[in-house]
């Protein structure tokens, strides 16, 4: 089951939607981290063909950013009190099943103050659970600042052809 992702075999669809309004905030933010401390650098990287890899030095310098990511405290919006991003996870799944049983109205966007970052609005009645609509999600991503000029463009043009379904990078 999923709300942006399609399910397929072997494919954890919810866990990437639970995932997908972090991305700016841990997954882009650890590897800007890795190589702008130079946990990872140009030598650890491999080419095989059109292919690049890590090196396992180069795994070992990013899993550390990681990790020190993961347990970055930040505040959380309902209840103000601060959590690492690690336990911010786990509140965000247990408040999306709250919201699936129909016990609250959404999720309320969750933004990051260091770097502006969001999280994005999640309801039931509108915004990106709605039928899966994932241009209303990267509009919420390009009000948010998450994504470039190039991205507004192709949103303009998205809603002129009456898309649902673009997905900006």
């Amino acid at each position: 089951m999923g709300f942006f992702h399609q399910p397929r075999f072997g494919r954890p669809a919810l866990a990437l939607d639970l995932m997908e309004p972090f991305r700016p905030l841990i997954a882009d933010s650890t590897a800007l981290t890795a190589i702008n401390t130079r946990m990872v650098t140009a030598a650890d990287f491999v080419r095989a063909g059109p292919a690049v890899s890590l090196t396992p030095e180069g795994r070992k310098g990013f899993f550390r950013a990681y990790e020190l990511r993961m347990d970055s405290l930040v505040t959380h919006p309902i209840f103000q009190y601060r959590v690492s991003y690690r336990r911010l996870l786990e509140v965000q799944a247990r408040l999306l099943a709250r919201l699936l049983d129909g016990e609250i109205p959404g999720i309320p966007r969750y933004r990051d103050a260091m770097s502006g970052a969001s999280g994005g609005m999640v309801s039931k009645s509108r915004g990106p659970l709605a039928g899966g609509n994932l241009l209303a999600y990267n509009e919420m991503r390009l009000q948010a600042g998450a994504v470039d000029s190039s991205a507004r463009e192709k949103l303009a043009g998205a809603r002129n052809t009456g898309r649902r379904s673009l997905i900006i990078e």
